[in-house]
């Protein structure tokens, strides 16, 4: 019996500390586990948050740009000889959003990165446009940039709903009868996209009926008339 004692108090001697170093390593190992989850978590509420609030200030451009699509002139200013804007041309800077770039996909950044460029873009045409339009109304002026903000305000509000949903954020429902910004602004292009593609096959038949009376035209006679 001596023995069989001298053995188990033996044993609780090598097991004993073995023990409390493995106690000591599941609480160090639970610990560590429990505090990457904490710092995930917190990633994770971050990434959601930059997400809806770059969501929100895309929102903020697109109506914008729809208050311009809908924008055909104004003739109240009495110092001017043709019709002016009524809505001021807004503006985006990604850089001045204060977004973390590092919680946003890849493919979004450059789209959103890439709104400044198409605006100066589109911005390029419509002055093009301006330099010929010399008509009082400035309709084809007026017409290039409702045209132009429509479709610059449409990606806004798509790019928006990328977001949200990368943040797993529901959209909101509209209330019956109405439409949701994306419907409005997808509206307008296609009212634009429409008038255009008109004014286009006006302009084609315009251009072929002339050719044709130009070509029915009996040629010029060479003969010398008599003395």
């Amino acid at each position: 019996m001596a023995d069989a004692k001298n053995i188990y108090d033996l044993w609780i001697a090598m097991v004993g500390p073995a023990a409390a170093l493995g106690g000591v390593w599941l609480t160090s190992h639970l610990g560590a586990r429990r505090q990457a989850k904490e710092r995930q978590e917190e990633r994770r509420r971050e990434a959601v948050g930059q997400q809806v609030l770059l969501a929100a200030k895309l929102d903020r451009f697109a109506l914008a740009c729809l208050d311009v699509a809908g924008d055909s002139g104004d003739f109240s200013d009495a110092s001017s000889a043709y019709a002016v804007p009524q809505i001021q041309t807004p503006t985006f800077d990604p850089e001045s959003t204060g977004t973390d770039w590092r919680h946003i996909e890849s493919w979004i950044v450059h789209r959103v990165q890439s709104i400044p460029i198409e605006q100066s873009f589109y911005e390029r045409g419509i002055a093009d446009v301006a330099q010929e339009d010399h008509e009082r109304d400035q309709g084809a002026t007026f017409f290039a940039r409702q045209m132009s903000y429509a479709g610059l305000g449409l990606e806004a509000s798509r790019l928006a709903q990328a977001l949200r949903r990368s943040a797993g954020i529901e959209e909101l429902h509209v209330a019956p009868g109405t439409s949701s910004l994306v419907q409005r602004l997808q509206w307008w292009v296609d009212h634009f996209a429409k008038e255009n593609a008109q004014f286009e096959a006006a302009r084609t038949d315009s251009a072929q009926a002339a050719a044709l009376l130009t070509n029915s035209q009996p040629a010029p006679s060479s003969k010398t008339p008599a003395a």
